[in-house]
């Protein structure tokens, strides 16, 4: 079993893309997805117990196809931003991990009629996450002031170049740092945040960094981070 995190943007903000968690958790538990061959293949090269929809001794092709449809399982929310953990019969690869996002948002849009861009990231790529923070220390007490800025797909290399150029005196009191995955697979590029001025105040909102990256992002606070990594333990 592999646990995955959920992150869904701009949800339950001043009113407005209003969801309930619990129809949030019954229209993810109805998904069926099913993962490309690659994904299969490789699931099966790795361990051929590691699926517990596909321990069935029946070569025949169609069945397996049956077998290989994946729900969402163990589905848990953590406050009403949009923050879900979930777990599959098998890892998805990257391209499959984004077949799922965009099929989620296609899924949401058609059940609630707006807009949610979202972001899937397994186990251990969120603690990855949780572990770049050059902010953070496991030894630190104070958190109030970190933040992390997600971005849901990948941004072009020259804005990402643009933006660690960019003269951050401008932004004082204010602090960021830009890790950015060189694995060309991975999508993940976070932007952590010391926001000495506080979330209302700070230039760097969630808004004004999708402008300069181009692409949809997603900001929790860190504690709603380190929440979400103690659930997944």
């Amino acid at each position: 079993m592999h646990r995955y995190v959920l992150l869904l943007r701009g949800i339950n903000v001043g009113g407005s893309k209003s969801i309930k968690m619990a129809d949030l958790k019954k229209t993810l538990s109805n998904i069926k997805f099913k993962p490309s061959d690659d994904n299969n293949k490789s699931s099966s090269n790795n361990s051929s117990n590691t699926s517990s929809l596909n321990n069935s001794n029946n070569s025949d092709d169609s069945a397996g196809a049956v077998d290989n449809i994946q729900k969402l399982q163990n589905i848990k929310s953590y406050l009403a931003s949009g923050n879900v953990i979930f777990d599959l019969n098998l890892k998805l690869l990257s391209n499959d991990e984004r077949r799922l996002e965009e099929e989620i948002t296609n899924i949401l849009m058609k059940e609630f009629t707006f807009d949610v861009p979202v972001m899937i990231r397994h186990a251990t790529e969120f603690h990855q996450i949780i572990a770049n923070n050059p902010f953070y220390s496991v030894k630190e007490k104070k958190i109030d002031d970190l933040y992390i800025c997600l971005l849901i797909s990948k941004p072009q290399g020259e804005l990402v170049e643009n933006m660690m150029k960019d003269n951050k005196d401008s932004y004082s009191p204010d602090e960021f740092e830009i890790v950015d995955s060189t694995d060309a697979a991975d999508a993940t590029c976070c932007i952590y945040l010391r926001l000495k001025s506080g979330a209302a105040k700070t230039k760097l909102t969630n808004n004004m960094l999708e402008k300069k990256f181009k692409v949809n992002a997603t900001s929790r606070n860190w504690k709603t981070m380190l929440e979400l990594k103690k659930l997944l333990q």
